[in-house]
Formats: structure tokens, sequence, C-alpha cells
């Protein structure tokens, strides 16, 4: 240990005065020459430096959250803090203590979405998560979504059409079904369900301005071979539905193709409906057929449409959009999706404008075909 030295010169035998020593940490020496003081007087000081372990902290407020109008989140708090910190004997006293007061923040920013109206269409249209909305999203509603508004056997957002008003009157040809080989209708706009269910011997019907072929209306009719409808928009569910003997279909206005309509279908080897915007569920199932399909103004094509055409080579789909496709499964057991047991091995392919080709191939659905789709 080391040494400082200290010499009183104080003229009486007593010390008037305080002695400040500031270097604690060293052997301190006091030196006097007074009668009363003999000796030196040694102090030897050993002063603990202490120690303190990490304070355990808890923040007793809760936080208060804010967002401003530009989606910018604020997490704030503003109290008391408590500190319990644990001290052995030194510079201070031992023990444990402390309340302090503090505060703090801290901030996130979210994409914003300002206010819209999104107004129903034939795909769906999605809000991506993730977004602050700053804004009303309203889904576009209208008075006219009723039932009575609807052809009969077609279903908009659940609502399931009852409406057969203004179909041809069809009492004579029901009444001797199996007499008519061929039907023309000059002035009917609609055919009601099941009119002409299961006409044995009806081979061909011309309906040049009806606009809706309600569901099951052609159901069953085993010879029919050849139907024009150049005004029709609508074609209800299983509307052709075993027509076994179909080979030539004229549809150029048709919108809308509805589940199960040409189900069975075997004789069909192409098809085209140039207006088409949405194809239902099975509504080619089993066209065995079928090799070539052309759907140039298609939107929405939902699960099975094609299901068991063995034969599809090719399908179009050139409109200038991907088309939503709401299941792989569209495609199921046919060439386009591996299944080549009629094809001697050969696949199908999925023609669409070379401008939309990479979009096509990373679109939902359709990745699973991405070997299949061809730029055109």
């Amino acid at each position: 240990m080391s040494s400082t030295n200290f010499y009183l010169e104080e003229g009486n035998n007593y010390l008037e005065d305080e002695i400040l020593i500031e270097q604690p940490s060293t052997q301190v020496v006091l030196h006097t020459e007074e009668k009363y003081i003999n000796n030196d007087i040694s102090l030897n000081l050993n002063i603990k430096s202490g120690s303190a372990t990490t304070p355990a902290t808890t923040i007793t407020t809760n936080p208060t959250i804010t967002v401003s109008s530009s989606g910018l989140i604020t997490a704030s708090y503003n109290g008391s803090k408590s500190i319990t910190p644990t001290v052995s004997a030194g510079w201070i006293s031992s023990g444990t203590a402390g309340t302090v007061s503090t505060n703090g923040s801290s901030t996130l920013s979210l994409t914003t979405q300002t206010a819209q109206t999104i107004t129903p269409g034939t795909a769906n249209q999605t809000i991506a998560a993730g977004k602050y909305l700053i804004g009303d999203q309203t889904i576009a509603g209208d008075s006219n979504l009723v039932a009575e508004n609807i052809a009969e056997g077609v279903s908009i957002f659940g609502v399931t059409g009852t409406h057969s008003g203004g179909g041809a009157d069809l009492t004579d040809f029901i009444e001797n079904r199996n007499i008519w080989t061929s039907y023309e209708n000059l002035s009917a706009t609609r055919i009601t369900t099941g009119a002409f269910y299961s006409c044995a011997n009806l081979g061909s019907v011309n309906f040049p301005v009806c606009t809706t072929i309600s569901s099951y209306a052609f159901d069953n009719c085993s010879k029919l071979e050849s139907v024009n409808f150049p005004a029709c928009t609508t074609i209800g569910v299983y509307a052709f539905n075993n027509c076994s003997h179909l080979t030539s279909v004229n549809f150029p206005s048709c919108k809308h193709i509805g589940s199960y309509a040409f189900n069975n279908c075997s004789r069909f080897t192409s098809v085209n409906f140039p207006s088409c915007t949405s194809i239902g569920s099975y509504a080619f199932n089993n066209c065995s057929n079928l090799r070539t399909a052309s759907f140039p103004a298609c939107r929405t094509i939902v699960s099975y449409a094609f299901c068991k055409c063995c034969n599809l080579r090719s399908i179009y789909l050139t409109g200038s959009y991907v088309v939503d496709l709401t299941n792989s499964n569209a495609f199921s057991s046919t060439p386009i999706a591996g299944y080549t047991n009629c094809t001697n091995g050969s696949y199908g392919s999925i023609y669409v404008p070379a401008s939309m080709l990479s979009r096509y191939k990373t679109t939902t659905n359709w990745t699973y075909f991405s070997n299949r789709i061809v730029g055109k």
C-alpha cells in the first residue's frame, strides 16, 4: 500500500481546523511536533468500492395508441417505471429502491386505402391485406337484384332467379313432343324450364330472337343435332344435358353458360362462344370428343368446367385480361392437365395473347398449367 504524508502546523496543542483528505484510497500519515502529540499518527483507510446488480424495471402505465390520417401508428407511454436495484455496501448504503418517471414512443407506417365503392362484376375483387382503411369501403348494391328479375335457373350473388315470363307458348308442341323432328319459333324470347325435355325425335331448333334458355329446356333430347340461338345471352343449368348427338351450336351473343349446360354432349368436336364471359361448373363435362374451344371474351371459368374432355387439345382465351380460373380442376382429366389416354400421349395447350403470357403463368391456379400456356 502506498502512503501520502501530511504535516500539522497548528501552534496549539489541539487542532482548530478540519483537515480534508481527498485521497482515501491510500495510506494517510499525520505528522506533528507539538508536545501533546508525541508520535506520528497513521490512518489506514480502506474504502470499499461497492457494486449493484442490473435493476429490474416494470412499466406501470398502459401505452396510448394513435393513428394519423396517413396511416402512421404511434404507441407512446408517459408514466412511472419501477426500478428495483440491489446494492452492496460501499459508497452508499446497501439496500433496494427506486421509482422514476419515464416516457417513450414508437411508430409504424401502414399502407392506406382511401374510400372506394366496389361494383360487383363477373370476377372477384379483393381489398389487399395489410392496408389501413382511411375511408368507407362500399360494396355497391342494386335494388333490381331480386329473384323475379333473374332468369329462372340462374343464380347471381346467391339470388336464384324465378323469372320465366315471356316464354314461348309451347303447349301444342309439348302435347306432341314425339312427333316433331325440327322446331322454329320466330317470336319467342324465352324458353321455359323443361319445355322440350326428352323430345325423343327432335333434331334441330331455331329461335332467332330468344334471349334466355331456362334450366333443363332441352334436357335429354338424345337426337338433337343442331341449335341456332343468335340472340340468346343466357343458357340455364342442364339446358342441353345428355344431348348426346349435338354437334352444331350457334350462340354468338351468349354471355353466361350455366352449370352442366352441355354435360355429356359427347359428339361435340369444337365450340366457339365469342361473347361468353362466364362458364359454370361442369358446363362441358364429359364432352369426350371436344377438341377445340374458343372463348375470346371469357372472364371466369368455374370448377370442373371442362372435366373429362379427354380429347381437348386446344382452348383459346384471347381476351386482353387474365381469366379468373376459380380452381385448377376446371381441366381435370384433360390433355391440358396431363391426361393423355385419349390422345396417344399428346398434351393440350392453352392459347393466350403473347402480351399476357407471363401474367398467366404466375397467376393463381394458372400456374398449374404453366407448361401448357402458349402466347399467340
